[in-house]
This record gives structure tokens, sequence and C-alpha cells, in this order.
């Protein structure tokens, strides 16, 4: 693929990626939990290939868990997963309900190991071809189908 005309898969369109199909958005492994969280990188696609490979995803996937882990000690609660931003967008499913869906355990906390489990699946769940190299085609039509699947909000009624 010319690199030149590859497009490029932003933070966001990512973001989506690990939220799509039940994953925890921003979504993503505590590296060195005293460490303070990085930056949120311009776009996940590190080496501008216009996919995002497994080891991109892995690595976003860290960054998104130490972004959630707010006291940074390698557990995410549900009110770390509910401040973040974004979290309560209207058609989010609530923090609460995101924690069900990769709490394994059931102790309603997201460990590591819990994370990083349910943002491969998403990841392999997104890969439509196998590949494993997630498209920009992929995330959308994975994220179309995460939403088409939410159920759908009551609309406010102006007073």
């Amino acid at each position: 693929m010319n690199r030149s005309i590859a497009p490029r898969i932003p933070l966001r369109m990512a973001a989506l990626a690990l939220a799509a199909l039940g994953s925890v958005a921003g979504t993503a492994l505590a590296q060195d939990a005293a460490a303070p969280a990085p930056a949120p990188p311009a776009t996940v696609d590190t080496n501008g290939d216009g996919v995002l490979s497994a080891a991109e995803h892995s690595a976003a996937a860290r960054g998104a868990f130490q972004r959630m882990d707010g006291d940074g000690d390698g557990r995410i609660t549900v009110d770390e997963m509910g401040a973040m931003p974004g979290a309560s967008a209207a058609g989010m499913p609530s923090a609460a309900d995101r924690m069900k869906a990769v709490d394994t355990d059931g102790d309603s906390v997201l460990t590591v190991q819990e994370h990083a489990a349910a943002t491969t699946a998403a990841y392999t769940r997104l890969d439509a071809d196998s590949d494993g190299r997630l498209t920009l085609d992929e995330v959308r039509a994975g994220a179309a189908a995460a939403q088409a699947a939410r159920p759908a909000q009551p609309t406010p009624t102006p007073r």
C-alpha cells in the first residue's frame, strides 16, 4: 500500500474499535501503575501504514487502561471507568454495564488481564478478514455494528 495515500487511523476511530462489540472504551493495561499516564497519541497507527496492527492496538489498549486507572493502583473501578471523557455520551452504555461486560470474575473491578482479554477479543472480532490488521473500513463497520446493537435511547421531550 502506498504510504502517502493510506488513510491513517485516528485515535477516535481506535477508541471506537476498542469500544465496539462490548469492549472497554479507551479503551486498552498498566505498564507501570506508579508512572503517570501518557498523553493519548495523535494516532495509534504509529507506523503510518493505514492499518492498526495487533502491536499498535495493544499499545493503545495499555495507554487507555492507564488513563482510566485514575488512582494508579492497576485496577479500574466503575467510578474510574465512568470518569473518562465521553463515558456518558448519548448512546453509550453506562459504566456499570460496560464493567459487567468485561469483568469476568464479577468483582466490579477491571484488572489488567481482564482489560487485555476484552480488548484483544474486540480486535479479533473487528478483524473481519482475520489478517491480523484492522483497516479503517473494518473499524467503521465494527463501530456501526456496535451502534446498531445498542438499544435505542428515548428522545427527551422538550419542556
